[in-house]
This record gives structure tokens, sequence and C-alpha cells, in this order.
């Protein structure tokens, strides 16, 4: 998230110092914010993690930056897990932004990097449940907030969307960029 953040701040920065008229609409205070997540599972040594959008091909010696699909992640953490399953594992969601209070933009290297992470724990299963999800989502259960041990894929959107890493990391996000709203 913070490569991320940092590349769209210093693509700007650049457009911003050779050509400022073409960024004349920005205005003051501005934050880049970037995000990532995925799913870590302490069997598999944090596995997927940071590879989670592309495991399949990270499993399979591929290192490549791209992407593999959700069904081929999917299958290729279940055959992983199995022998462990059903495992704990919990989902990441990372923020880092960076908060301009005042034009002109400063270098990057002026900048500082401001972190936010959302956690949702829970255990993976080998066996896929629901339909409502992506990615992940049918084989995780998580822990709060589900009585009947339903996975993601299970949930309905709303419900998932209240427990949800990402709404976590947000929710800290916007605390920290808005302190006056909380």
């Amino acid at each position: 998230a913070a490569l991320k953040a940092k590349a769209i701040y210093q693509a700007l920065y650049t457009r911003y110092t050779n050509a400022p008229d073409s960024l004349s609409f920005l205005e003051s205070p501005l934050a880049i914010i970037a995000e990532d997540s995925g799913l870590c599972i302490p069997a598999l040594n944090g596995e997927p993690g940071i590879y989670s959008a592309r495991y399949a091909r990270y499993r399979h010696f591929s290192h490549t930056t791209q992407n593999s699909d959700d069904s081929e992640n999917l299958q290729c953490l279940i055959e992983q897990i199995k022998p462990f399953a059903p495992t704990s594992a919990f989902f990441v969601a990372h923020i880092a932004f960076i908060f301009i209070k005042s034009l002109p933009l400063p270098p990057l290297a002026q900048c500082e990097v401001q972190h936010c992470e959302g956690v949702l724990y829970g255990e993976v299963i080998s066996e896929i449940r629901g339909d409502k999800g992506f990615g992940y989502d049918p084989i995780f259960v998580p822990d709060i907030a589900n009585p009947l041990k339903k996975t993601l894929a299970e949930f309905e959107v709303s419900a998932k969307n209240a427990i949800s890493h990402r709404k976590q990391a947000l929710s800290s996000c916007i605390k920290m960029l808005f302190p006056t709203l909380n």
C-alpha cells in the first residue's frame, strides 16, 4: 500500500512540477490513499499474504506480478490447506496515505506516509460454501458476528461489510484524516 501511495504521489508531483497548469484544479488539503489486502494463514507461514491476488501463479513458481483469477487462487489454496483445515486465518487490509496540508506539493522525500490497518480473524475450511462473495470468501469463516459458522460468501453483503477488514482500516484512516468527526 505504501509503494502504491508513493508511486501515485510521485507521478502527481512530477506532473505538478513539469506542467503545473494541468493540475490547476488541485486544492489542499490533499490525501493520496492506497490500499492492499490479503489473507494470512499461520499454518502456511502467512501465505498467501501479499501474494493473495496471484497466489496460484506464486505457488506454481511463476513469480509474476500478473494476478491469477479467483477460481485458480481458491483451488490452489484449498490444495495447500487440506492437511490443516480447518485452521486459523485472518484477512488484513492495510491503507497507506500521504496527507498534504497545503500547496505547493513538496517532494516525496518531505512527505510522511501514514498507515492504518484492519484485521478480520477466523478460520479457513477446505470446502467451498456460498456464492455471495469473491476471492477467498467461500472458505473463510469469520470469528465475529457468526454464530452459524457461515463463510463470508454465505453472509449478506451488508453483514459482511459491517465486519470487514477493509471497513476497519478505512474507519481508522477516516479518524486520522478527520479527527473532528470522531
